[in-house]
Parts: structure tokens; sequence; C-alpha cells
């Protein structure tokens, strides 16, 4: 099998796995198909962490609250422009990942992190590659 056939092979493997968000069952299938794939010899581990919701749930979550806050100011604009600016500085900040208030509302759930160590001979440094399983 050349490499070509065996990256075509591997993309339809992966693409198989569905809803592969972080904390989720597909994510970890997901993991276990990466793992699977390996090169025989290949020091991987698992490892385990607490996942927050989507980052497009704690999105959503702003700007619905911005809009409820936006209708209100038609009728009370002294309480709506105060919750305005902590609800866009909030989001502002969440994108960041500096701050996350609306974040601590949502549950949370276990994710994993598959880490592969390739060793060499004379290592300068070590190169982390990241990629997310639900890309």
């Amino acid at each position: 099998m050349g490499s070509l056939d065996r990256v075509s092979e591997d993309m339809r493997a992966f693409a198989a796995v569905a809803r592969r968000f972080a904390g989720t069952e597909g994510e970890r299938a997901m993991l276990h198909t990466v793992r699977e794939r390996l090169p025989e010899g290949s020091q991987a581990k698992v490892e385990g962490f607490v996942s927050p919701t989507s980052p497009a749930g704690v999105m959503v979550t702003h700007v619905a609250l911005l809009g409820l806050a936006g209708l209100a100011g038609f009728f009370a604009p002294a309480w709506a422009l105060p919750v305005t600016a902590f609800l866009a500085v909030s989001l502002v900040l969440e994108a960041q990942g500096r701050f996350g208030l609306v974040r601590w509302f949502f549950l949370r759930s276990p994710s994993y992190n598959l880490v592969v160590r390739h060793p060499a001979a004379d290592a300068v440094g070590t190169v982390v590659i990241a990629t997310p399983l639900d890309v």
C-alpha cells in the first residue's frame, strides 16, 4: 500500500467518526481510531482532563443575553447600559480565553489528549503538534 493510499484510508476512517466534540463519545472513538493507526512501537498515552462546553455554546449565550439586554434598553436604558457593557467585555475576554463568566454555568465533561512521543537521537528540543480531534 502506497503512502497516498494510506493517507486516503486514514482520512476515510477519521471522517467516519461522527460528533467528535470535546467530551463526547465521538471524541473518545476518534482518540482510539488515531491511536490504532499509529506506527508499531509508538509511545502513546492518553491524558484525561475536564472540558467545558463548546465555545460556540458560550458565544451564542453571550449573543442571546446581549440581545435581551438590548431589548430591555427600550424600557430601562439605565439598567441595560451597564449590563450590555458587562456582557460585551465578558464576550471579548471569553474569546481571548482570559475570563469565563458564562462558561461557569455550563456542564463539564471528561475529555482526552493523545500524547505520542517519537524519540530522536541527539534531540535539540521538543516539538509539540496539537491537532484537535474534532476538526
